[in-house]
């Protein structure tokens, strides 16, 4: 699509030019079709104190530190 044509006479690039403008505004309001929807999945959670979520946290991370130096540590040869 060229938007300037300089092959045509006055009026007709004036007629292709004037149905572009209007072809664009319609463009605008055209029906798209909608992607589904996605379902939710609700999840749900363990009622648990802050305290002992903490403490919970810092066993996990306890273990993998210990995880952690255990299989980098220094082989005595």
């Amino acid at each position: 699509m060229v938007i300037l044509d300089f092959s045509h006479s006055k009026t007709q690039a004036f007629t292709n030019g004037f149905m572009k403008s209007i072809a664009s505004q319609a463009t605008l309001f055209m029906r798209r079709e909608m992607q589904p929807i996605q379902p939710v999945q609700l999840i749900s959670y363990q009622n648990v104190q802050d305290a002992d979520a903490l403490k919970g946290d810092w066993l996990k991370i306890g273990r993998d530190l210990k995880t952690v130096m255990e299989r980098y540590e220094p082989t005595s040869a």
